[in-house]
């Protein structure tokens, strides 16, 4: 059997409309982290593209059919991001299994949302995350998840991209969702890094009229007539939640 064949029947069976190629992708990145290679992985659409979709049954296949991948996971929120920690808390859910030790960037805030923080204190907390995924990382692959990035606190933001400059040979994957319309709402030098040449960037592209018929035909039990395809994908813009929801 050949790869394209393997992939078509991938694509036919895959439950997310067009986006069986994206997830093939993370498999391939997901399989270089397990040999010790940092990535860096940006999902990136505009609402509906499908993108938390995508990033939600890859977590379900790191936690149930991966085998040693340990997924730490965060949503970013509008009303939360005026909290600094918000999202750093969520990522650490758990005590670290080690602390950044010999820095000096004063007392140790509770693991939960606060009003801000001083520089020190983001590096301080970027020490300790790096050090715990360092240490997760001995014992399998670690994925580190943020739906929804441009919705994050500042300070996890920062945190969180200090880390991601900086581990390298290590067993970890950083997967972000971003809608690029809300791009401008990430502090520009987060921002550089994550539209920079250490980030892979995958792009959620609208449907196809030939996917749209697969969905139709897939969820539906409906021949689309190619015409009927065209129509909705110009209709929808190809979306692919506009697709399947129907309208209200």
């Amino acid at each position: 059997m050949t790869a394209g064949s393997t992939q078509g029947e991938m694509a036919e069976d895959f439950p997310l409309a067009g986006r069986a190629g994206a997830f093939e992708q993370l498999l391939e990145i997901l399989r270089s982290v397990r040999k010790g290679n940092v990535g860096t992985v940006v999902l990136s659409g505009p609402s509906g593209s499908g993108k938390t979709a995508l990033l939600e049954l890859f977590l379900d296949h790191c936690r149930t059919a991966a085998r040693g991948v340990r997924v730490l996971s965060a949503m970013g929120d509008d009303w939360e991001a005026q909290f600094a920690l918000a999202g750093y808390s969520q990522l650490m859910r758990t005590l670290p299994l080690r602390t950044a030790k010999d820095y000096d960037g004063g007392p140790a805030l509770a693991p939960g949302p606060v009003a801000s923080l001083t520089p020190d204190q983001v590096v301080n907390y970027a020490s300790t995350l790096s050090t715990h995924l360092e240490g997760l990382q001995t014992h399998g692959s670690v994925v580190v998840a943020v739906d929804d990035v441009h919705k994050l606190d500042e300070a996890s933001l920062r945190i969180l991209t200090f880390v991601m400059r900086r581990l390298h040979e290590k067993r970890v994957l950083f997967l972000l969702t971003l809608n690029p319309v809300d791009a401008p709402r990430v502090p520009a030098g987060v921002l550089d890094f994550l539209t920079g040449h250490q980030v892979v960037r995958i792009p959620l592209e609208p449907l196809s009229p030939q996917q749209v018929q697969d969905v139709a035909r897939s969820l539906f039990g409906l021949d689309l007539s190619a015409t009927a395809a065209h129509g909705l994908v110009t209709h929808t813009g190809g979306i692919a939640r506009s697709v399947v929801e129907p309208a209200p």
